[in-house]
């Protein structure tokens, strides 16, 4: 009987030997150190964001900024041009970064006074009615159409009637009387500046001049002189100065 006793309770202890083992690995003795954490198969998440996936930027570096488009149309007029009774307005087209077109037709309504003829003791008097008509393209050094520094050529057209008359100081009585038919045609340079505000309005500035040819034809010419006559045909020279504003699209 005291060996089957014996083998049974050898076999039990060598049961409870390892649950006793593990105990013993996970509960400590209070006088111990804590121990620390071992690392595992799977990743720790961290404080930091981590990229989505993909390549980044290198180094903070931002995306090309965005092309500006320029526009590609430009209306504008001259008011000084109010000054000498001229009523204009211009039209531009951008063909290439560097070149425009324009268009620019005007009515002319000019009266003026020439002053006095002591002769007759009158006051001479003259008007221009008619229009003009310039057309040429520009040149912009930055090739950036339409605006910074250019240059540009033009031809020009003129169709008027001019009046003359001298009034007599004392009675106002009409002492001669003169009207003429005048064509010109011409051809100028310029140089200038144009600046594109707020993408939308423009301020373009310049200076140049031209030579033009001249052709007239005597309509009335009545009185007791010949009031300025004007020769039939005649070369002269002009100025081509620009202060233009408008508004760009």
């Amino acid at each position: 009987m005291s060996s089957p006793l014996l083998t049974a309770a050898v076999v039990l202890a060598l049961a409870g030997a390892p649950a006793f083992a593990q105990q013993s690995e996970v509960t400590p003795p209070p006088d111990a150190p804590p121990r620390e954490a071992q690392p595992s198969g799977e990743a720790q998440p961290s404080g930091e964001a981590q990229p989505s996936g993909g390549m980044q930027p290198p180094g903070g570096m931002q995306p090309p900024a965005k092309q500006v488009v320029l526009p590609k149309n430009v209306i504008t007029t001259a008011p000084t041009n109010l000054l000498v009774g001229t009523y204009s307005i211009e039209f531009e087209r951008v063909l290439l970064p560097g070149l425009s077109v324009f268009l620019s037709p005007s009515y002319v309504n000019f009266p003026t006074s020439l002053g006095q003829d002591l002769t007759t003791n009158s006051m001479v008097n003259a008007a221009t009615v008619g229009y003009r008509l310039n057309a040429g393209a520009r040149y912009f050094f930055a090739r950036e159409a339409p605006t910074g520094f250019f240059v540009g050529v033009q031809l020009q057209y003129d169709n008027n009637l001019r009046d003359y008359n001298a009034v007599r100081n004392t009675d106002s009585s009409v002492v001669a009387a003169s009207r003429y038919h005048v064509a010109s045609f011409g051809a100028g340079i310029m140089a200038g500046y144009t600046v594109l505000l707020g993408d939308i309005f423009v301020v373009s500035v310049g200076f140049g001049g031209g030579i033009q040819y001249n052709q007239s034809r005597e309509l009335v010419n009545t009185g007791v002189m010949a009031l300025l006559p004007t020769a039939p045909e005649a070369i002269e020279t002009f100025l081509l100065p620009r202060l233009n504003f408008g508004f760009a699209f």
